[in-house]
């Protein structure tokens, strides 16, 4: 009954509400709130943070790469935990950070997440000697928790060459979407953030 007039006020609307969702200003202003002593205003901050999606996810990586914001980095952990799947591929991203506490908190909350897609990722800090002692507990941590047990290095290597020769046979890292492309993050040392990049499948 109300077309065309309807689907124009609809699309104008869900416009508005995602430019209002991903505002940065709001979106800083709701990290800060994560911090609140107000338990109801902590919670409506995540719900919220959550409606922003990845829009969300930089800016607290940035918060927790700030030494002198040192005192929010649990609660943002926290929140960042509770984005759920939006979290995961920006995260394994920001596991190239130069910076290595954002790196140590970046592999905490990849636990939180179980995240089973970060585990090819994590192998690399959990094993190598070039890292910190701490960076490589923590990483080992992580993966005990989303596997459930912690590989040998043995089977760390296995699991590795497996995963190399399945993709150099063709067997692509995740399904591709609609346009048949596939999104992957990676860390931008010129902007210190985790972005993504659309690879066709068939290249």
């Amino acid at each position: 009954d109300f077309a065309p007039e309807g689907k124009f006020l609809s699309d104008k609307v869900l416009i508005a509400a995602t430019e209002f969702a991903r505002n940065p200003q709001r979106i800083d202003q709701l990290i800060r709130q994560l911090s609140d002593t107000d338990p109801a205003l902590r919670k409506a901050a995540v719900t919220d943070l959550q409606d922003a999606h990845e829009a969300a996810i930089t800016p607290m990586l940035r918060v927790l790469a700030n030494t002198r914001r040192a005192g929010e980095h649990e609660a943002v952990r926290g929140a960042l935990a509770e984005m759920g799947t939006d979290a995961i591929e920006p995260l394994i991203g920001a596991l190239r950070a130069p910076d290595e506490k954002l790196r140590i908190q970046v592999i905490q909350v990849l636990g939180q997440l179980y995240a089973n897609q970060a585990t090819l990722h994590l192998m690399r800090p959990a094993f190598s000697n070039r890292v910190s002692k701490r960076e490589r507990l923590t990483a080992r941590i992580a993966i005990q928790r989303i596997v459930g047990v912690m590989p040998t290095e043995h089977e760390a290597q296995v699991y590795l060459r497996q995963e190399a020769n399945a993709f150099f046979s063709g067997v692509l890292p995740k399904k591709p979407s609609y346009d048949d492309t596939i999104e992957m993050w990676h860390w931008n040392s010129r902007t210190s953030r985790s972005v993504s990049r659309r690879f066709r499948s068939y290249d």
